[in-house]
């Protein structure tokens, strides 16, 4: 079963990832399957916080192993705070109307 929560994190996997959707699935590993590393993983953390309104505690972030993980971790993280997340159907924008999506930058090119 998909939620808001699910959507939420698979959007802004696939925008750093520079993919759709469709390409980010609950199962994949996040190292693994798609090279995240942990500065990669703060940079959608920050995406997460600015965007879907959700505090990602970032020490708590090596413990997400995959996609399904991130996903429990930003829905429990969400409950915590008492969140506003957006619903799916709501187009992510920006103050100048353009789509937000995080910037994509590994680690390796901010070494």
């Amino acid at each position: 079963m998909t939620d808001r929560f699910d959507h939420i994190v698979r959007k802004a996997l696939a925008s750093h990832l520079g993919k759709t959707i469709d390409y980010v699935r609950p199962s994949h590993r996040l190292r693994e399957d798609y090279g995240i590393l942990p500065l990669d993983m703060v940079l959608i953390a920050l995406w997460l916080e600015d965007v879907a309104y959700v505090r990602v505690p970032s020490e708590q972030l090596e413990g997400a192993h995959t996609v399904s993980d991130l996903i429990h971790m930003v829905r429990a993280w969400a409950r915590e705070s008492g969140a506003r997340a957006l619903e799916p159907s709501t187009s992510v924008e920006g103050t100048d109307g353009e789509e937000v999506t995080p910037t994509r930058r590994s680690s390796r090119e901010c070494a």
